[in-house]
């Protein structure tokens, strides 16, 4: 999801984690809060969960 404050030149990590192993767990998010620069009240930020494969099926 794109943030109106993102840099023009920003470029995800997904490929560096990738390269470490680690995937995307599909259907898994956690949220937390917290406030956005420049604003006062915090809103919810919904973040994909990440896990190496394997430290599942030890």
């Amino acid at each position: 999801m794109d943030h109106p404050a993102r840099p023009k030149d920003y470029s995800p990590l997904d490929p560096f984690w990738r390269k470490r192993g680690y995937l995307p767990v599909e259907g898994l998010t956690v949220g937390f809060d917290w406030p956005d620069v420049g604003e006062t009240a915090s809103s919810r930020k919904q973040m994909q969960v990440w896990m190496r494969d394997g430290l599942l099926t030890g």
